[in-house]
C-alpha cells in the first residue's frame, strides 16, 4: 500500500464515467440549488441556494485545478505505482505539515461524489417522508433495488466499491488502530486537579475547581496543527446551557430533571441509556418534529430528540490522511503519539493538542435545516457555532460520573451555547461518510448515553465567554 496513491472516491468516479459524467453532475447540482431556492431560503445564510452551493461545489477542496486534472493526475500516479510524496519533495526532517482550514473543513467526499451524495439527500426527501418509526437501537435496513432512486442506488453502489477496494483489504493499513493509550477511570477524590466535562457552560458560569494558571485553547484547532479525528454524538446533552438546553426543554420523551444523583445511578444499574438535558425546540403540534424519518445509515435516532455532538480533535492525529477518522476516537487522538512522550508532556501542552468541538441539536424533518458536511466539525454559519464557552475538562461518556471520574485531562472544549435544528438527512449523510472510512466507524452510528452534569467542584474555574461574530 505505500506504493500505491489513495484515489478519492470522486477521481475513481471520474475515471469510470469520463469528463462528461463532472459536466452533467454540475448541471444537476445548479438545477437542484435552482429549484430548491425557488421554493425556500436555506437556514444557512443570506445567500440563495443556488449560489451557496455552486459555490461549495466550485471551491470545495481549494479548487486550483479542474476535476479532470485531478483525476488524471491520479490516473498517472497509479499506473505508475508511485506514491504522492514520491511525486513531491518531502518535507524536512522533523518537521510537521500543518493542516490549513480548507483541509480541515474538507469533505471526505471527492467533488462530484460530494454533489451526487448531497443531491441524493434531498431528492430522496423530496420524493416523499417515511411513514416508519425506527425502532430504539435498530437500524432500518436499505430498501430493495426494485423501490430505491437511482440516487439512492449510487450511494449504495459506493459503499459496495468498498467491499472491494483494496484501499480496505488489508487492516494492517490502519496504522492508527490500536493506539489508544489506556487512562484508568479514578475515583474523583483521589485525583490531583483534573477538571471534568461536560460542564455547566452557561455565560457567567465558573466552576469551583481552581485549575492555577491552566487555560484552554482558544484559537480555531486548526491553527494549532488539529484536526477532527473522530464524530459521535449523546442522547441529549451533557453540557447544560440555562435557557437553551437544560431541564426545561423537551422532546417526544420529555426531559431530565436537574440531576438528581442517586435516581441517576439506580438507573445506569439497571442498564438505562443514560440521558441528557433537552433542547426548547420541540412542539409536539408541528409535524417536523414528529414525523419519521427513513433512516439508512444511522441508527436509533428520531426525530424531535436532542442530541450533542462532539468532534475530538488531536495535533498527534492523523490529519489529512486515509486514517484521520477513527473508532474509537482514542485511537486518531493518540496515532502519532506514546506513552513515554504523553507522560512527559506538561498539561498545558495537552490542553493545547487536544481538543473537542461540541454541539447541540434538535432533529428535525424537514430540508429547510439541511447541512451536508457535519462530518468536519462544528457549524459556524449565522447564529450556528457563533456563541462559544471554552474551558478545559476531561473526556465524557457514561462511564464516569461524579464519583468516578476521567484521567483524559486537561483537554480543551469549544462548545457552542446555543441549540440549533438540523434535519434528519443531515445527520444521515454523515453516518454514510462515516461508513465510507478505512476504518470501522460503525460503534459510533448510534447515540451514546450521556454523562451526568459535572458538579461545580469538579468543573475548572478558567471558562472563557467568546462571541465570534456580533
Amino acid at each position: 500500500m505505500n506504493k500505491v496513491v489513495f484515489l478519492t472516491t470522486a477521481a475513481v468516479f471520474l475515471l469510470l464515467c469520463g469528463d462528461g459524467a463532472s459536466a452533467q453532475h454540475l448541471r444537476e447540482f445548479r438545477k437542484l440549488g435552482s429549484a430548491k431556492n425557488a421554493k425556500v431560503g436555506s437556514a444557512f445564510g443570506g445567500k440563495s441556494a443556488k449560489a451557496k452551493s455552486v459555490k461549495a461545489f466550485e471551491e470545495t477542496e481549494g479548487l486550483g485545478k479542474s476535476a479532470k486534472a485531478k483525476s488524471v493526475k491520479a490516473h498517472k500516479t497509479f499506473k505508475l505505482g508511485v506514491s504522492e510524496a514520491e511525486m513531491t519533495p518531502e518535507p524536512q526532517a522533523g518537521s510537521h505539515n500543518e493542516p490549513t482550514e480548507a483541509d480541515h473543513n474538507h469533505s471526505i467526499l471527492g467533488k462530484s461524489a460530494k454533489s451526487k451524495s448531497t443531491k441524493a439527500f434531498k431528492s430522496t426527501k423530496s420524493s416523499g417522508k417515511s411513514t416508519k418509526t425506527p425502532k430504539p437501537g435498530s437500524h432500518d435496513e436499505p430498501e430493495s433495488n426494485s423501490t430505491m432512486t437511482q440516487e439512492e442506488r449510487d450511494l449504495a453502489a459506493f459503499l459496495d466499491s468498498k467491499a472491494v477496494s483494496s484501499f480496505f483489504e488489508d487492516p494492517a493499513d490502519n496504522t492508527c488502530a490500536g493506539k489508544k493509550l489506556a487512562l484508568d477511570n479514578n475515583l474523583c477524590v483521589d485525583m490531583e486537579v483534573s477538571p471534568q466535562a461536560g460542564a455547566n457552560i452557561t455565560k457567567g458560569y465558573v466552576g469551583n475547581m481552581d485549575v492555577g494558571v491552566i487555560k484552554p485553547n482558544t484559537n480555531e484547532y486548526y491553527a494549532s496543527k488539529m484536526c477532527p479525528v473522530n464524530v459521535h454524538w449523546h442522547l441529549g446533552t451533557e453540557h447544560y446551557s440555562a435557557g437553551e438546553y437544560d431541564e426545561d426543554g423537551d422532546g417526544p420523551h420529555g426531559n431530565q430533571p436537574r440531576p438528581d444523583w442517586a435516581q441517576r445511578a439506580r438507573d445506569l444499574a439497571e442498564g438505562k441509556v443514560r440521558d441528557g438535558f433537552r433542547c426548547h425546540h420541540y412542539d409536539a403540534s408541528d409535524e417536523k418534529f414528529t414525523e419519521s424519518y427513513d433512516w439508512k445509515y444511522c441508527e436509533g435516532m428520531e426525530v424531535g430528540e436532542t442530541y450533542e455532538v462532539h468532534w475530538p480533535h488531536s495535533a498527534a492525529g492523523a490529519c489529512g490522511q486515509v486514517n484521520q477518522y477513527q473508532t474509537p476516537f482514542y485511537d486518531g487522538v493518540f496515532c502519532n503519539l506514546d506513552m513515554d512522550t504523553l507522560v512527559t508532556l506538561e498539561k498545558q501542552q495537552i490542553a493545547d493538542a487536544v481538543g473537542v468541538h461540541g454541539q447541540v441539536f434538535t432533529i428535525v424533518n424537514d430540508e429547510n435545516y439541511f447541512y451536508p458536511d457535519m462530518i468536519r466539525g462544528m457549524i459556524k454559519d449565522g447564529d450556528y457555532g457563533q456563541d462559544i464557552a471554552y474551558y478545559t475538562g476531561s473526556t465524557t461518556g457514561t462511564s464516569r460520573d461524579n464519583e468516578v471520574c476521567s484521567a483524559y485531562t486537561p483537554i480543551t472544549w469549544q462548545v457552542d451555547r446555543k441549540c440549533h435544528m438540523i434535519s434528519a438527512s443531515s445527520f444521515d449523510k454523515m453516518c454514510y461518510e462515516m461508513k465510507l472510512q478505512r476504518d470501522d466507524m460503525s460503534g459510533d452510528l448510534h447515540p451514546h448515553g450521556a454523562r451526568e452534569l459535572v458538579h461545580d467542584d469538579l468543573a475548572a474555574n478558567n471558562q472563557v465567554d467568546r462571541t465570534l461574530r456580533t
